[in-house]
């Protein structure tokens, strides 16, 4: 049985509870590796605690540091050390200032003649320190372990990276080379977030040529520069666009998020084409003008992948309720759609929506293969949803759907359940506040229990959280999810995409 090949071992241990596996590391090689990729093969470095130092710790073994397979470094404690170390530094000189003053030598003497409990040492060393106290390693300390623990990371393939407010000095140019040269010959998905500003200093770090997957958020500059927005244009235009375009013959999956203050369009222009792109998602300001004074610059983008594309996700940021806002999007939206050959080899198609005639001809149009369809942008009501659904019903690889809907209804879950059988995960967004919702309005409003839809996957959001981690109404959510699947939907398995309920919840009368 030693014989059998590694993928053989991996299968077998699926079968094994994950808490009995470790003691199984002595095996064989193969369970070895196996524990050593499931408790390394995720690392996050964004806290400074007992738990960070302690990894860091075991990932200076070169062997232990090789299992690394994602790693996510939120480094906004490497920041705080260099800033506290410059502070104890001021406070230092001044301390050694002072000493040399004669206030401090007379206060001194004052001291000496006339002691006082609140001037005296205790000899019995520091104080006690309060609970919870963490000591921080030295600066120094800490970035020469991340460095080292850097160099064994030699399969890393996905890197996500904030560069935020780091500064730049020998440490962290160390830091980033030795990120590049362990990166170099696996690393396939690469995500940055930092501001467009600051693309140079890392681009010599980011530059790898065999990247899969890449996704650029460029963040809010909060300079208060004239022409900070011509600034970030010539960086976008110089250094970003030729970054990408360096990957047109390896990329497949391109990800460009955006609050930068400057405008777009000449950057959408340059990029391309790429002839394996297959995924493209963008996130950017459209609440202003400013930020795409030439809306046909995306559609141009979209033609000239129309024939490679098979996702598309567009989402602006928009503030919901500007007149201004709205009307910026509108002229996006109508550049996009103007020519909606640009969606014909969709698979998946995720679109803001705002109107129904739009909504309707996106619909309309998509191929008949699209298996994921997510409009938003216009809650709808049921006469809405209705006529949005007549014109779905004819797409039967459809899997995953997700719409704005104004308000849950017995009709609503009959349609969707007869119209689309096959359908594997429903997310709905609500416009209607969810204290609407009881155990009570399921039964009292005649709720048909859909006992013969299969649907598996479950997720219903409030419009204002939708994207929100930590929404104050996730409970209310999860109990109006539960409520549905114990009354309506009882074959739902999953919520939110987590693959399962979670265990504390029980059935609700």
């Amino acid at each position: 049985m030693q014989d059998l090949p590694p993928d053989t071992w991996a299968l077998v241990a699926r079968y094994i509870p994950p808490l009995t596996l470790p003691k199984l590391m002595s095996v064989n090689r193969a369970f070895f590796n196996l524990v050593l990729d499931t408790r390394y093969g995720v690392v996050e470095w964004g806290t400074l605690d007992t738990k960070l130092t302690q990894l860091l710790e075991r990932l200076q073994e070169p062997l232990i540091a090789s299992h690394v397979r994602r790693l996510h470094i939120r480094p906004w404690f490497i920041q705080y050390l260099f800033e506290r170390e410059a502070l104890f530094q001021r406070s230092s000189l001044m301390q050694e200032q002072e000493r040399q003053t004669w206030s401090y030598t007379f206060g001194q003497i004052v001291n000496y003649f006339y002691p006082t409990e609140l001037n005296s040492t205790p000899n019995d060393g520091p104080p006690p320190r309060p609970p919870g106290f963490i000591t921080y390693p030295p600066t120094n300390e800490l970035m020469s372990s991340m460095i080292n623990a850097l160099k064994g990371m030699t399969n890393v393939t996905e890197c996500e990276f904030q560069w935020r407010d780091m500064p730049i000095n020998a440490q962290t140019l160390s830091f980033l080379s030795s990120a590049r040269a362990a990166f170099n010959s696996n690393l396939s998905k690469l995500v940055l977030h930092t501001r467009v500003s600051r693309f140079d200093q890392i681009l010599t770090f980011a530059d790898f040529r065999q990247l899969t997957e890449l996704e650029l958020h460029f963040e809010y500059d909060p300079s208060t520069e004239r022409d900070i927005g011509v600034i970030n244009e010539d960086i976008l235009i110089q250094s970003v666009a030729p970054f990408i375009n360096r990957l047109q013959d390896t990329l497949h999956t391109l990800t460009i998020a955006s609050v930068a203050r400057c405008d777009h369009s000449t950057f959408l222009r340059a990029l391309g084409p790429f002839p394996n792109l297959r995924t493209l998602t963008l996130q950017m300001q459209f609440n202003d003008t400013k930020y795409l004074r030439d809306p046909s610059s995306l559609g141009n983008l979209l033609l000239r992948h129309k024939a490679f594309l098979t996702t598309l996700a567009i989402r602006p940021n928009y503030d919901e309720g500007f007149a201004k806002a709205l009307a910026a999007w509108q002229a996006v939206s109508d550049a996009c759609t103007a020519d909606l050959s640009y969606f014909s080899n969709l698979e998946s198609l995720t679109f803001p929506a705002l109107d129904l005639p739009t909504m309707m001809s996106l619909i309309r149009y998509a191929p008949a293969h699209l298996n994921t369809l997510c409009l938003f942008g216009r809650f709808l009501t049921f006469d809405e949803l209705a006529s949005v659904i007549g014109v779905l019903g004819s797409r039967a690889d459809l899997r995953t759907l997700s719409l704005d809907i104004d308000i849950l209804s017995s009709e609503m879950f009959s349609l969707l359940a007869n119209t689309f059988p096959t359908l594997h995960s429903l997310t709905i967004v609500l416009g209607t506040p969810l204290n609407l919702y009881n155990p009570r309005v399921f039964g009292d409003e005649g709720y048909a229990c859909q006992t013969d839809w299969q649907l598996y996957d479950l997720a219903i959001y409030h419009r204002y959280y939708k994207d929100d981690l930590n929404s104050p109404s996730a409970d209310m959510e999860q109990n109006l999810m539960w409520h549905v699947a114990s009354h309506v939907l009882p074959n739902v398995k999953s919520f939110k995409g987590t693959g399962s309920k979670l265990p504390r919840w029980q059935k609700l009368e």
